[in-house]
């Protein structure tokens, strides 16, 4: 052991390390795999589970009790018997595993909350909050933002269902929360248009008034989804406990102590210390996405690690004289120091929260703190095998967690491949810590890419160059960011100065970011599957061996980074010889984007005028990286739908910008206020375009053509308001007209400027004003540009059975699978399925379809599966279902018949279900008499009381109450007698 050392006096602190204990390993992927397997299964399978495995286990362990009276005491018997109680253990671990995951799951599904969601019932529930609130990310549909919603994981605790009796149901059933987040007026909003749903706290009970829904997709742990409509504030019923009361006034300090930070800081820093990602904008999400950087917004072992030496010191060293850290600083003895340790983890995990890759780094430092750390590195896969196999019979929904799983993928990476490689790359000549970082990155990136790639499709070649980069910054970032997070609640000038000293990592780690998603080749699409993740795992496993070999070699490592990078980095003129893109001289392009505009006007060598942004700031930043723009003179936005202006942070996206130009007319409101926002974030002026306005770069002008200057009528809407401009490039003419409907158009061509519509090379066409562009035919375009990305169609596009020929002005030429040519106007697409020939297969399938029969069965399904048909508060909305055989026609058919004239389908029992031998053709007679038994009223509408003495029942049955039988029958001869009267004066007045 000394001799190992390479010392002369050999090592200070030898140990002797076996090979690594890997007895805990199969116990918890068994575990893990059962749990995974038996969380959503009936509770028969789970019985049968738990009772084999029993079984089998007992009846390993008796035959190895009966082979241990038999063996001799020298020791051979034990280690032949040994694989026996192994097996036996890892079986008695599958039996509680399956014994949890049921139980689990027997609780997503018990209790009213499931039948009531089946029911689409509105609902009175108090319910207890469980994670923290967030809001649902911008999405764009059509011309406007969707509205963002607040989303809460919550359990509920009460439920009184709406015009129900009123009998309250206890139970504890976890449900998705999802409460409208717009901001109505008069509403009582916290400051800064922040919703007060926002502020609240784990633990906190509430009462709401709600509508349920079934879950989107089964196997989860939420038995429903409870939608709150409204944006009025939340009737707190319960306030938080004391520790999350704490933990949210910890969170909250150190997002006031980030205030003054620039935007970067501000948004980065909390989620790297507590993993708070409530300011991360979407385009610095995505930029931590195309670089693999999430997991340091998401708290993990990393944090938790750094937070734990602070406070003990070097595990390696906690139980020797030299021990380091705080602790022993302030004269804390060892085992008191393992015990603050707990408390400091248990602290650790309140103000981070549960998630999934907190409680792995938790249970693994609880148990590294039992041993305090004996040195041996080995000895920390066994703890992190326990930590699973612990954590998942505690919670068998981390089995199914993608977040679980890629914490563990990491942690296990750096125990077992990142030591092997670290030594490789040292026995080349590397400096130590620049190998142990690039090992650690690299085998982290090796086993987690096929996981990420099954849920962003796409494969990151920079991942492991930014968190190399990174790395070096997330120690001084957390410990800073820890300190102001302890700080912030009782000295808050202090917190701001460790903030602001934090802020300066943090913007490191997210320039990585930004720099690394702007690069051309920074990543490739994937198969969003597990077999493309296998193809992935076998792929980088491929590589990992090339690159053992080319360590050997390093002129040819040396040409094979530089290749890497070249086609990382597609540097201009390169790409422009390989790809023929952009070609030489171009002038102008329109961005694929989607729904919207963005056009590029080339005003120089990587000049240009940007004319809208589309929607998606990636589609269009992606757009401009490909021309090589990399300064923009002027942004134009024609007007503020979202499909043009919700892309403006991929245009300013790493380019410098002189100006943003838009329509003088802010509608609508919430997307002029984004542009401003954007646009000041950034120090870019923002002006007004009027007619009249000319410009000038290089060898590009262009003339503003409308709106027309104040004072003018207010236009309809944001489209009669775009900014419409001709172009003038080298000899091309170009008009661009925005939106402009088409009597924006008219007026357009009434105006002064109707004189600069002739001779246009080039027409982009209004696309909602697309049918009507032939009142601007006067302008004899050379070429039209028909953008009505609305519906946009190109040839070899296909739906269903048609596939497109040909796109022209109003229609689109298809063919049919069948080979017949067929021709749709253009809002169609998307719509019809066929020539014809599918509906005719669908007739012909059974040739029941024009039939009472298939009205019937179609009828049935409808109002026991369709919320929005007549009748189904009846029907579906009591429970009412069909039997699967059912769903199908031919079943119906055959097990009821056809349906003859005066008949109609009726259930036998009238709270049972659509099945056979509950069913019946039955007359209409047959059916009144067949009725669920009514509620007697007791009064009438008159108030009278319906006793008995006071009402009767015409042949039907039906009761009427007699009091007002009498009145009408009063009424009746007093207005008979009045017509009497009149019909004899009148007789008496013409005699």
């Amino acid at each position: 052991m000394h001799a190992a050392s390479g010392k002369r006096l050999g090592s200070a602190h030898p140990r002797e390390e076996g090979p690594t204990d890997l007895r805990l390993v199969p116990p918890a992927l068994a575990v893990w795999v059962t749990a995974a397997v038996t969380v959503g299964a009936p509770s028969g399978r789970v019985t049968a589970v738990v009772v084999g495995c029993l079984v089998l286990a007992g009846a390993l362990l008796a035959l190895g009790r009966t082979a241990a009276r038999r063996v001799t005491q020298d020791g051979a018997g034990r280690s032949r018997a040994w694989p026996r109680v192994s097996v036996a253990a890892s079986l008695l671990c599958v039996a509680a595993a399956a014994a949890s995951a049921g139980l689990h799951g027997a609780d997503v599904r018990r209790g009213p909350i499931p039948a009531l969601a089946r029911q689409h019932a509105q609902v009175t529930a108090e319910v207890e909050i469980t994670s923290d609130p967030r809001l649902t990310r911008p999405r764009i549909k059509g011309d406007h933002a969707a509205p963002t919603a607040v989303l809460l994981d919550a359990e509920v605790r009460q439920v009184t269902r709406a015009g129900g009796d009123g009998a309250v149901v206890a139970t504890r059933t976890p449900v998705l929360v999802i409460v409208d987040a717009s901001s109505p007026r008069g509403s009582p909003w916290l400051p800064g248009g922040r919703s007060p749903w926002l502020s609240l706290l784990p633990s906190t009970r509430l009462r709401v008034a709600a509508r349920l829904a079934p879950a989107l997709s089964g196997g989860d742990r939420i038995a429903a989804v409870l939608r709150v409509r409204g944006s009025g504030p939340p009737e707190v019923v319960g306030q938080p406990s004391g520790p999350q009361r704490f933990a949210g006034r910890l969170r909250e300090g150190l997002r006031k102590a980030t205030d003054g930070l620039e935007a970067d800081a501000r948004a980065l820093l909390p989620g790297l210390v507590v993993g708070d990602t409530s300011r991360v904008t979407p385009e610095l999400d995505e930029a931590f996405k195309a670089t693999d950087l999430t997991h340091l917004l998401a708290v993990s072992g990393g944090n938790f690690t750094i937070l734990l030496a602070l406070f003990v010191g070097p595990p390696g060293l906690a139980q020797r004289a030299e021990r380091r850290g705080l602790a022993p600083r302030l004269g804390i003895p060892l085992r008191a120091t393992a015990l603050l340790g707990g408390a400091v983890t248990l602290g650790f995990v309140i103000v981070c929260r549960p998630d999934p890759s907190v409680l792995r780094a938790a249970a693994c430092g609880s148990i590294a703190l039992l041993a305090l750390a004996t040195g041996r590195r080995r000895s920390l896969i066994p703890a992190l095998a326990t930590a699973v196999l612990l954590l998942v019979l505690y919670d068998p929904w981390l089995s199914r967690s993608y977040g679980f799983l890629l914490s563990v993928l990491a942690t296990g990476a750096l125990l077992t491949l990142a030591p092997r490689w670290s030594a490789a790359l040292q026995r080349r000549r590397m400096l130590p810590r620049l190998a142990e970082a690039l090992a650690a990155a690299g085998a982290a990136q090796a086993l987690c890419a096929p996981v990420v790639a099954v849920l962003s499709a796409r494969v990151s070649l920079v991942a492991v160059p930014c968190n190399l980069l990174a790395e070096f910054a997330v120690a001084p970032a957390t410990v800073l960011g820890f300190a102001a997070l302890a700080t912030a609640p009782v000295v808050l000038p202090v917190a701001k100065g460790l903030a602001w000293c934090a802020s300066w990592p943090a913007r490191w780690i997210a320039d990585i970011a930004r720099t690394g998603a702007a690069l051309p080749g920074g990543g490739v699409d994937w198969p969003a599957s597990w077999p493309g993740a296998l193809l992935l795992a076998l792929v980088t496993a491929v590589v990992v061996l090339a690159g053992r070999r080319l360590l050997k070699h390093p002129w040819l490592s040396g040409a094979c980074v530089v290749v890497f990078l070249l086609v990382v980095v597609q540097p201009a003129p390169l790409t422009r010889v390989i790809t023929g893109w952009p070609p030489p001289g171009w002038r102008f392009a329109m961005c694929d984007v989607g729904q919207g505009d963005a056009t590029v006007l080339a005003a120089g060598d990587g000049t240009a005028v940007v004319v809208d942004a589309g929607p998606d700031p990636a589609l269009v930043d992606h757009c401009l990286t490909t021309l090589g723009i990399t300064r923009i003179p002027l942004v134009v936005l024609t007007h503020f739908h979202a499909d043009h202006v919700a892309g403006l942070p991929g245009v300013l996206r790493g380019r410098a910008v002189g100006a943003i130009e838009t329509t003088d007319f802010a509608e609508p409101p919430d997307q002029a206020e984004f542009v401003r926002r954007e646009a000041a974030a950034r120090r870019i002026s923002v002006t007004s375009a009027v007619a009249g306005e000319r410009r000038r770069i290089g060898s590009l002008d262009w003339q503003v053509l409308w709106p027309p200057p104040s004072p003018a009528p207010t236009p309809d809407g944001p489209n009669d308001a775009s900014v419409a401009l001709v172009v003038r490039s080298a000899g091309l003419r170009l008009l661009l007209l925005g939106d402009l409907e088409p009597p924006a158009q008219q007026a357009l061509l009434r105006s002064p400027a109707a004189g600069e519509l002739t001779a246009v090379d080039v027409l982009k066409v209004a696309h909602h004003g697309f049918g009507f562009t032939h009142s601007l035919e006067s302008s004899e375009p050379m070429v039209a540009y028909f953008i009505e990305t609305k519906f946009k169609i190109w040839p070899g596009d296909r739906f269903d059975r048609l596939t497109v020929t040909e796109v022209v002005p109003f229609k689109v030429n298809c063919i049919c699978e069948c080979g017949k040519p067929w021709t749709l106007a253009r809002g169609s697409w998307g719509k019809t399925r066929s020539c014809g020939c599918l509906r005719n297969e669908m007739h012909t399938k059974h040739g029941m379809r024009a039939t009472p029969t298939y009205a019937s069965w179609a009828s049935m399904i409808q109002r026991c599966t369709n919320p929005n048909t007549t009748g189904w508060e009846y029907y579906g909305g009591r429970g009412v279902t069909v039997c699967e055989r059912w769903k199908t026609f031919e079943n119906f058919l055959a097990d009821m018949g056809e349906r003859l004239d005066g008949l109609s389908l009726d259930r036998i029992d009238v709270n049972g279900n659509y099945e056979p031998g509950n069913c019946r053709w039955a007359t209409r007679s047959e059916q009144s008499l067949n009725r669920r038994p009514q509620r007697l009223r007791s009064t009438c509408r008159q108030r009278h009381e319906m006793t008995e003495e006071n009402t009767y029942r015409d042949p039907s049955g039906k009761r009427y109450c007699r009091a007002c039988a009498t009145r009408r029958d009063k009424e009746r001869r007093v207005r008979d007698a009045a017509s009497l009267r009149e019909w004899r004066e009148m007789k008496a007045a013409k005699a």
